[in-house]
C-alpha cells in the first residue's frame, strides 16, 4: 500500500509540474486558473 501511495504521489508531481509548464495549471494564481481554457 505504500508503494502504491509513493507512486500516486509521484504522478501527480509529474502531471502537475507538466502541467505548470504547459501554461495549464496556475496553482497560485486562482484567477488565472478559472480563466484558463483546457479545450
Amino acid at each position: 500500500m505504500r508503494e502504491q501511495l509513493r507512486d500516486a504521489v509521484e504522478i501527480h508531481d509529474k502531471i502537475s509540474t507538466c502541467m505548470t509548464a504547459k501554461g495549464y495549471y496556475h496553482p497560485y494564481h486562482l484567477k488565472e486558473q478559472i480563466n484558463t481554457r483546457m479545450m
